[in-house]
């Protein structure tokens, strides 16, 4: 199951959207065109549903109500739908949420509505009688509610397992630990990689441990091998090894370079995500010409697993490859009005032509993404 379009009125600088989505998603955009906070809508889904969350924190931690609606509109408040399906029924689920302010100060988040949908029936309409008896129920979904949501559990499932990859991972080199010592660690995704390695069952993590390292053997000169070291006290570090060096020399997480961390994180991402996969800007701290096998190493990935792989970028060099479709490029176009609008990249003007006649995606859609005074910049004093 995969997110098939996606919908959004009034959210963050995205006055009203409507996107339909494949497997592989690439999102283009100028800086500050939309990009994240388009992802951050399926981050904030997950903050509902998955245990601990909710809606009241997954909106507080963004600054209430006020700091999500879009500035450049005039409703009080935000609207998401998005449908889930597969390749044979693409609108198996269908989640829709409104939210606005309410309470002293008009603070507090409570619902407009929320409705749930499955085969195309409404099995969830909110405000029903009950919440009109009892207002205060409105401030608090049925998605995270989990006496409430039985009948729409796998949407749930769906929601809370989807995984944002985001992080720099300078971070591990300071406190490359677990357990007792995890506190000091000040990147809290870094935490959350070493945590999820540690999570899975041995034979699991021999395995993709095992294709993460045929990886950085093609990438990385002279690489050897890479393990995850278990030491004192619940510790575990990862740990490489190189051809030149004298035997049973190993160099620890601390010292790994940048790009090699980022990968080694990326990779693991993919083997481990079974839902939906966010990566911010894969391409940052990588050579050029690893970036340009991304898109087809992400395929390869993902061909015998479930999920869906949703991905920002400003590179040419990702977008270069010839397997993207243009129907799994959406553009991100900023309006006059401040907001943003996204179209998925196979509705533009001529682009179809432009690809068949031998330009790239990115070729295609680059130079539309870039900001309108850009070139000014060579001659800025």
């Amino acid at each position: 199951m995969i997110i098939t379009r996606v919908k959004a009125l009034n959210w963050r600088n995205l006055r009203k959207v409507s996107v339909p989505f494949e497997r592989r998603v690439f999102a283009v955009g100028p800086n500050a065109g939309g990009k994240s906070n388009f992802l951050d809508i399926f981050r904030f889904l997950r903050e509902i549903a998955v245990r601990g969350g909710g809606l009241y924190s997954a909106v507080q931690k963004r600054g209430g109500v006020g700091s999500l609606q879009c500035r450049a509109g005039v409703e009080d408040g935000f609207e998401i739908a998005v449908t889930l399906g597969d390749e044979n029924r693409p609108d198996l689920w269908a989640y829709e949420i409104g939210v606005q302010r309410c309470g002293s100060g008009r603070k507090y988040p409570i619902l407009k509505y929320e409705r749930v949908f499955k085969n195309g029936e409404k099995i969830v309409d909110r405000p029903d009688e009950l919440d009109r008896s009892d207002p205060i129920r409105l401030e608090q979904t049925f998605l995270e509610n989990g006496t409430a949501n039985a009948a729409f559990r796998p949407l749930v499932t769906f929601f809370a397992e989807m995984v944002c990859h985001s992080w720099a991972p300078s971070g591990m080199g300071a406190y490359p630990w677990m357990g007792d010592l995890a506190e000091f660690f000040g990147n809290e995704p870094a935490r959350a990689f070493l945590r999820d390695i540690m999570a899975v069952p041995e034979t699991v993590r021999r395995n993709r441990i095992e294709k993460i390292e045929a990886v950085l053997q093609l990438v990385v000169p002279q690489f050897k091998r890479l393990n995850l070291a278990e030491l004192n006290g619940n510790r575990v570090r990862l740990e490489t090894m190189f051809e030149h060096w004298r035997p049973g020399e190993k160099l620890p997480q601390e010292q790994f370079s940048e790009g090699t961390l980022r990968l080694i994180s990326i990779l693991w991402a993919l083997l481990s995500s079974e839902s939906v996969l966010l990566l911010e800007e894969p391409e940052l701290s990588l050579h050029p010409s690893v970036v340009r096998h991304l898109p087809g190493l992400i395929y390869r990935l993902k061909r015998k697993q479930p999920g869906q792989t949703i991905l920002t970028t400003h590179s040419p060099e990702l977008l270069a490859d010839e397997g993207i479709d243009a129907q799994e490029v959406v553009l991100f176009l900023p309006d006059e009005e401040g907001g943003a609008s996204i179209m998925p990249a196979s509705e533009l003007r001529e682009a179809q032509a432009l690809i068949d006649a031998g330009l790239s995606v990115g070729e295609v859609v680059l130079p539309r993404s870039q900001a309108p005074r850009v070139e000014e910049l060579g001659f800025y004093q």
